[in-house]
């Protein structure tokens, strides 16, 4: 009973492979273990896979990990040696940050706190994820809209309209206000009635630090923009008044960040993903 069950549970996590495959374009392969085994041969393949489609492209393999969660069990513990041993590239992974239940900031020195997700008609979860490769910092964030009633679905739009047009503005030669008036004009134009909601900040520059000091995408700032600076794009909605019953529904955030850098010839997100609408049911 024990393995249809393992096969059961992974099961569930086919909801992800055709998301990923779609948003990204990975294929996403579930490993099951039997739980007699010590997984020692499923990571073996896992790393002959590995190492197999880095070929193709020439590149030396990279592998993410959590570098500030110290493994705990047997089989974590025995993932890291095989880990070491390989000499992949790490990147560090920063813990996901989650957030939901009408607890909400999107200040980038938010954390998740102890409570679990709440996940009921109009509810909303927010996710953001970084990493550390070559000692530079990216940064991604996504908001997940539960069965949304319309005023969450079009803050929701008119939040990806305004995320578009700061993305655009990122160009060499204008300034960091240009860049987050480009979203304050969209907000006037589409929905003048969430302005105040709007984040004061558009997003930080990054690059050796998660968030470096002296460069915000802020309406007072005059700094001129250069190709190669790489900013984390974060743009969001606070405090929403939804107009529901429920406590934990009735104020709700909405953002998106992304990992942009400024070429010669314009933006670049990394990677090359957007926040589309996935409605959930």
């Amino acid at each position: 009973m024990l393995e249809p069950l393992r096969q059961k549970k992974a099961s569930l996590l086919g909801v992800v492979k055709g998301a990923a495959k779609e948003a990204v374009g990975p294929e996403v392969v579930v490993h099951v273990k039997a739980k007699s085994d010590d997984g020692g041969a499923l990571m073996d393949g896992i790393f002959r896979a590995v190492n197999d489609q880095s070929g193709l492209y020439g590149d030396a393999p990279v592998v993410g990990h959590l570098a500030k969660e110290a493994p705990e069990g047997n089989l974590l513990e025995k993932w890291a040696e095989k880990l070491q041993i390989e000499r992949f590239m790490v990147a560090d992974k920063g813990p996901p940050i989650f957030q939901s239940g009408g607890e909400f900031d999107l200040r980038p020195s938010a954390t998740s706190n102890d409570h679990n997700l709440f996940y009921e008609t109009t509810s909303v979860i927010l996710c953001a994820i970084g990493s550390r490769y070559s000692s530079y910092c990216s940064n991604v964030a996504r908001t997940f809209l539960i069965d949304a009633n319309p005023l969450q679905s079009k803050a929701y739009g008119v939040l990806l309209k305004a995320q578009e047009a700061v993305i655009n503005a990122l160009k060499p030669g204008r300034t960091a206000a240009g860049a987050y008036q480009a979203a304050v004009s969209i907000v006037e134009k589409e929905a003048p009635e969430l302005a105040a909601n709007l984040t004061r900040t558009a997003g930080t520059r990054i690059g050796l630090e998660f968030r470096e000091s002296g460069l915000n995408l802020n309406g007072k700032s005059d700094k001129i923009l250069k190709a190669g600076m790489v900013f984390n794009g974060s743009l969001g909605f606070q405090n929403l008044q939804t107009g529901t019953e429920h406590p934990k529904t009735q104020k709700v955030s909405v953002m998106l960040a992304d990992t942009v850098v400024i070429g010669e010839n314009g933006p670049e997100v990394l990677p090359p993903s957007r926040g589309l609408v996935i409605q959930i049911d």
